[in-house]
């Protein structure tokens, strides 16, 4: 068992812990615990909690940094008779404050439970109190989530935390004007093909734009809150996770430098090599509301920093540059849908070509539609391959057809870029097909995307096109083996070598799906099908898609993850034969060891590994007792 120390008489505030052993009827000290980096007046000691050799002590007074007192917890492990520090948790909040983090603490095997009574997730409301859950994977511990309520108020949730088996509880003892109460948040099995941001929560909108270059692949979260609260700073964020082996492992979490609310950062992102695209279409530059920026990261290592932030030459407000972004190598293109070609409000839209000189990006060129329709739509998506741009135009008017669509092919030798072909039905469109919503290439073939086909239905669809002797013709036109009204299947495309994936986010009541095309010779027929295992209506599965060789990505920015509406979730498969194959457990932190788990205030069911083992498991107030699960 495990005792603290964290009163006054505790190294004036220090505080300690002591561990005790039992030999028969008789238990002695084994050994006395104090935090390597201590400091009056910490309170280390304050809650304690151990599991076989792992023990979890709280210090809810810790100064952590400059940022002012918030609360830390160490973990210790033994080996033989001898505990040592493994590692220092602390809430890991952009915006830290007076929490007291790691007034509780509770431990069941590789997971950990730490309350922070008073923690602000909910703006005005100080004392609305978290739960953070940590996982371990080896010797590192990584936080995994944040558990809070939906009943807002300064109820001090976490002042007292406990596992029971699959679940944990969680004491709010100011709920109801100290009336009180408690609340239950069980686990839930995770999708093995299910990735989620370390930090992402309640309408993060996670996976809105998704894109994969081999063993790397990048997430959005455009809504996501930068300090951790319900409705702080949501600037948003970007993820980038990486393969090792078959697993899929957070690596990074971008944010900007100069982010403020509703900047939508990373509302479109995209990845080549070391090198990723994130625009941020709302963001103010100067004195211009909504101008937009697009923001280079590049990877060292594994470790990402800032390059550049790009902005238009001639930008100017509600310009939305940075609604759409690719990359290929040196090259990056970004759109402004709400460009003002003509007259001021048209709308009609534009992209930008960049280009990368050693460490310095320069714009190229700036492409325009020769639609005279304003909000045409020009930009609404754009890619890039090597010396080939496609954008989208998915409101243009063919002839007398209006929002058919076209998309716009340049092609760039030397340093200039000239307009190679328009492309768009020649015959059979119709109004609303939405042609270039989405748009794809990758060497001498290209993709685009037609969400509105099939006039009031909605089905959608996608045609593929190849290129010889500078012009391009229709190889293919591309249907779902079960396309129904609504599908809207073409919204998002990808194109990898003679693979494309097509994005059906309004499958089965926007619960969605994604499905794989392949090419053999000039034949192009429906391989598999992809869709989430743990998926429900709304969650927009296939909202966005990429696909790199093997692997292949969808996002589904609706979906609800342990009881956070609109949190968000991506979706990795492994690619091959004829049907998907998961890949193990891609997390965005570490893994416990006895399962796949996320916490949710709903009943899920969970499979625990076999083994029974120990916990103690300490409340504020009350004495340690064990829990056999």
């Amino acid at each position: 068992g495990a005792v603290g120390g964290a009163g006054s008489g505790a190294a004036s505030g220090r505080g300690w812990a002591y561990v005790y052993v039992r030999s028969g009827s008789s238990w002695t000290q084994q050994q006395k615990l104090l935090a390597s980096d201590g400091a009056s007046g910490d309170a280390f000691g304050y809650s304690v909690g151990v599991s076989g050799e792992t023990a979890i002590i709280g210090a809810r007074a810790d100064v952590v940094g400059s940022s002012g007192e918030v609360g830390s917890a160490y973990v210790f492990t033994r080996t033989g008779a001898t505990w040592t520090e493994q590692q220092k948790l602390t809430g890991a909040e952009t915006t830290p404050r007076n929490d007291f983090f790691g007034n509780s603490v509770a431990i069941s095997g590789d997971t950990i439970a730490i309350g922070s009574p008073a923690h602000e997730y909910l703006p005005g409301i100080a004392n609305h109190g978290a739960v953070y859950v940590f996982g371990r994977s080896g010797a590192v511990w990584t936080r995994r989530q944040k558990l809070v309520h939906g009943d807002a108020g300064a109820d001090a949730l976490g002042q007292a935390v406990a596992f029971d088996g699959s679940s944990i509880i969680a004491g709010a003892p100011s709920k109801a004007s100290a009336r009180g109460a408690a609340y239950v948040f069980a686990r839930e099995a995770v999708d093995p093909n299910r990735i989620n941001g370390a930090q992402t929560g309640q309408s993060s909108f996670s996976g809105r734009s998704v894109d994969i270059d081999g063993d790397t692949a990048i997430m959005s979260a455009d809504f996501d809150s930068i300090d951790g609260t319900f409705n702080g700073t949501r600037t948003g964020a970007a993820y980038i996770f990486t393969r090792t082996g078959a697993s899929w492992t957070q690596q990074a979490r971008l944010v900007p430098p100069d982010g403020a609310y509703n900047d939508h950062f990373s509302f479109s992102v995209a990845i080549s090599g070391n090198t990723a695209v994130v625009g941020a279409y709302d963001h103010k530059v100067g004195a211009n509301a909504s101008q937009g920026a697009a923001y280079v990261y590049t990877r060292t290592g594994t470790a990402w920093t800032l390059q550049q932030k790009l902005t238009a030459s001639d930008g100017a407000a509600s310009d939305s540059f940075g609604y759409a972004v690719d990359i290929s190598g040196d090259t990056a293109v970004v759109a402004a849908v709400g460009d003002d070609i003509l007259a001021t409000h048209d709308n009609r839209g534009s992209a930008y070509v960049f280009t990368r000189t050693g460490a310095t990006w320069s714009e190229q060129a700036k492409f325009t539609a020769h639609s005279d329709k304003a909000g045409s739509n020009f930009g609404v998506d754009v890619a890039v391959s090597g010396n080939t741009v496609i954008v989208g135009c998915s409101l243009e008017t063919i002839g007398t057809t209006q929002n058919q669509g076209a998309a716009y092919v340049y092609a760039r030798t030397g340093a200039t870029w000239t307009e190679q072909q328009r492309l768009f039905k020649a015959t059979g469109g119709e109004n609303g097909d939405g042609f270039g919503v989405a748009v794809g290439i990758d060497g001498e073939t290209l993709v685009v995307g037609a969400a509105g086909f099939s006039a009031v239905g909605n089905k959608g669809t996608a045609y593929v096109y190849v290129r010889a002797n500078s012009v391009w013709t229709q190889q293919q036109q591309l249907l779902s083996s079960d396309l129904d009204f609504s599908d809207q299947l073409g919204k998002a495309v990808d194109i990898s070598g003679d693979t494309v994936i097509l994005g059906a986010f309004g499958k089965n009541s926007n619960q969605g799906a994604a499905y794989i095309f392949k090419r053999a010779n000039s034949s192009w027929t429906q391989q598999q099908k992809l869709f989430a295992a743990d998926g429900s209506q709304a969650d927009f599965f296939g909202v966005s898609v990429g696909v790199s060789g093997d692997y292949a990505i969808a996002g589904a920015h609706g979906d609800d993850v342990a009881g956070q509406q609109e949190q968000g979730s991506a979706y990795i498969f492994a690619l091959g034969g004829s049907t998907a194959t998961p890949t193990p457990t891609p997390t965005a932190t570490a893994t416990p060891t006895a399962a796949s788990v996320q916490f949710s205030a709903a009943s899920y069911e969970f499979n625990e590994s076999a083994e029974r083992a120990t916990i103690t498991v300490t409340r504020s107030g009350d004495t340690t007792g064990a829990v056999s699960v």
